[in-house]
C-alpha cells in the first residue's frame, strides 16, 4: 500500500435514474435518490479514490458509514459526491463526505474503509464458513 495523504479529495458525479430511486413516498408518481443508493455511490467513490494507493492484490472494505441524507434529489437531476481523507492510521482510512445536487447540499458525514489484502480476506471468509 502506498502512503495515503490526509486532506486529499476526490469527486464523482452521477445522475439519478430510476434504478437509483425510491418511489414509496409518492405512490409511484415521483422518484428521488434513495439513501441506500447514495451510500453505495459514496462507497464506490472512496473505492475509486483508494485504488491508486493499493498495491496489486489489495482492495478496501467499508467498516463504518455515518452520513445524513439532507435533501431529496429527483430523477434526472445530477449530483456529485466529494470525499476527503480525514484520518489515516495504518490501513484504516476515514473519509469526510459531502455531496450536492444541482440545488442543495444532499449529504454529509463520514465513511471508514480498511485497505485489505484480498487473498488474506478470502482466507478469513473461508475459515469462518467452516
Amino acid at each position: 500500500m502506498k502512503e495515503i495523504p490526509v486532506g486529499e479529495s476526490f469527486e464523482k458525479e452521477g445522475r439519478v435514474t430510476e434504478d437509483l430511486a425510491t418511489f414509496h413516498f409518492s405512490g409511484g408518481e415521483v422518484g428521488v435518490l434513495s439513501t441506500p443508493k447514495l451510500i453505495d455511490f459514496i462507497e464506490f467513490t472512496c473505492i475509486d479514490f483508494l485504488e491508486k494507493f493499493c498495491d496489486e492484490g489489495e482492495n478496501s472494505v467499508g467498516t463504518r458509514v455515518d452520513v445524513r441524507h439532507l435533501a431529496p434529489t429527483p430523477i434526472g437531476m445530477s449530483f456529485r459526491v466529494k470525499v476527503t481523507t480525514k484520518e489515516v492510521e495504518g490501513r484504516r482510512v476515514l473519509f469526510q463526505v459531502e455531496g450536492y445536487d444541482e440545488k442543495d447540499k444532499i449529504v454529509e458525514g463520514v465513511h471508514e474503509r480498511f485497505v485489505i489484502r484480498v487473498d488474506k480476506f478470502i482466507e478469513t471468509i473461508k475459515k469462518k464458513g467452516e
